[in-house]
């Protein structure tokens, strides 16, 4: 039977070391790749998607306010007209930029651009005859339907870009673990109801245009429409502005202690907290951990680890939603400033998780009650926040485990150059008695010799003693 010797027996179990290990370092870098491209592939879709939105947005802004200047005559109706006219067709030309890798992408926004030029440039001229003859010569323009047509295809061609960039989205998102939420449908939604209140505004003053007592009437509601129209506006625009900084500010953050300060103080500036903490889930002691905070100091039974089940921040992780408290005692929770402590008045407790699964809680403090637009961005946010943290722990996972790995190799390299030093060793030490063997045989011959020399010394000698005694017995005979 074959059996394999020492030096083999080694040799053969480093051999399948060296081979394990340096498969799992493989599988680890790789994985550590991949789940980078994914998410430079996930951030770059979201930003064409985030782009195409705005364009849309800006265009549906210039519009609301070139018609509800038509209509009433109020400057201030110009305000979103001017802001959005001179960053329309920059902002495409970003959005081509974005997608240059993408021929039939470029196709569209090139077509997108065609169409905006010539919408910037109608209602420019709605403006121009407005001012000039009146605010029949502009409603006149409006009602030729040419804007509406051009803006039904404007909503087609974002539509049929941010399609495409959704369809890759799924895919790109597919590859990765992590899942960044997007708010293309919802902002596109947005704009369809926009649009379709004011069709239908401008559908019911053209209704009753002739009776003048009534047209002022309607010219009064729709004033009120489109002050409500641009709140809304403002409102989408600051919680887009919001999400668009978070975005900017962690992305390429991989620590999660700092990706956890960055978030925490990004929206609690955003929402005006007056303070603002995040604790991140700690599964294997199953508590939650202090990893952030914005202007915080104290607490009353401050705890910088809080355990599943205590308090209100246990509940609002119980029931996976969140818990809003007003009127807090006034030694619950400080702000700290340059101008002393202040108690907030309200606080909002945000759990986040990631596919069901709890990540962490956010806390924040007014000093007034929370408004519905800052609890709505809280938790549309909130969705991209438990992705975030998740991706960076597992980057930080995958980290460590690549280190374990290549600490192993390290061990398993000292521990065979240890194997082989020993061997060495044990190969010297065997010849040195192969050779100490060698002289004892040549010993041994040496002394077989000399027995055999000696042997035949004494035959001799006593050959001699024999021939000497018959001497004798010889000469006593003679004697006698």
């Amino acid at each position: 039977m074959f059996k394999l010797s020492f030096q083999q027996q080694i040799l053969g179990g480093f051999i399948a070391f060296l081979v394990c290990g340096f498969s799992l370092a493989v599988i680890s870098y790789n994985s550590v790749n991949t789940l980078q491209e994914a998410s430079s592939l996930v951030d770059h879709t979201q930003q064409v998607l985030t782009t195409n939105a705005h364009v849309l947005q800006l265009i549906t802004d210039a519009e609301t306010g070139e018609r509800g200047y038509v209509l009433t005559g109020e400057e201030s109706f110009l305000e979103p007209y001017n802001r959005s006219s001179g960053v329309v067709i920059p902002t495409i030309q970003d959005l081509r930029r974005l997608v240059a890798d993408n021929p039939q992408q470029v196709s569209r926004v090139d077509t997108l651009n065609f169409y905006a030029t010539q919408k910037m440039a109608e209602m420019g001229n709605i403006l121009k005859a407005r001012n000039e003859g009146g605010i029949a010569a502009g409603q006149q323009m409006i009602l030729t339907n040419r804007g509406r047509t051009m803006m039904t295809k404007i909503n087609g061609i974002t539509n049929e870009i941010s399609n495409v960039e959704n369809k890759l989205l799924v895919i790109r998102k597919a590859k990765s673990v992590d899942t960044v939420i997007s708010t293309s449908v919802i902002i596109f939604i947005g704009s369809v109801i926009e649009i379709a209140i004011l069709l239908l505004l401008l559908s019911f003053i053209r209704s009753t245009f002739k009776e003048q007592k009534s047209t002022e009437q309607r010219v009064l509601q729709a004033n009120d429409k489109l002050k409500e129209i641009s709140e809304e506006n403002t409102t989408k625009n600051w919680i887009l502005t919001g999400s668009s900084t978070l975005d900017r500010s962690i992305r390429g953050v991989v620590d999660t202690n700092e990706l956890a300060t960055i978030i925490i103080n990004e929206l609690a500036k955003h929402v005006e907290a007056q303070v603002a903490t995040i604790y991140l889930m700690d599964t294997a002691h199953q508590s939650l951990k202090l990893s952030g905070s914005y202007a915080f100091t104290h607490r009353k039974h401050n705890n910088n680890v809080i355990m599943l089940g205590d308090g209100m921040i246990g509940q609002a992780i119980f029931e996976k939603k969140p818990i809003v408290f007003n009127n807090l005692p006034t030694d619950y929770i400080k702000v700290t400033s340059g101008l002393g402590e202040a108690v907030p008045h309200s606080l909002l407790i945000q759990p986040f998780m990631f596919e069901g699964e709890i990540k962490g809680v956010m806390e924040f403090g007014f000093a007034n009650p929370i408004s519905i637009e800052k609890m709505e961005f809280i938790e549309m946010v909130v969705d991209a926040v438990g992705v975030a943290l998740n991706t960076a722990q597992s980057r930080v996972q995958l980290h460590q485990l690549f280190n374990e790995t290549q600490q192993q190799a390290e061990e398993l390299e000292t521990q065979q150059e240890e194997l082989r030093t020993t061997n060495e060793e044990l190969m010297r030490k065997t010849q040195s008695l192969q050779s100490s063997e060698e002289e004892l045989r040549v010993q041994q011959e040496e002394l077989r010799q000399i027995n055999s020399e000696l042997e035949e010394k004494a035959e001799l000698l006593e050959e001699r003693n024999r021939a000497v005694d018959q001497a004798r017995e010889a000469i006593s005979q003679k004697a006698e």
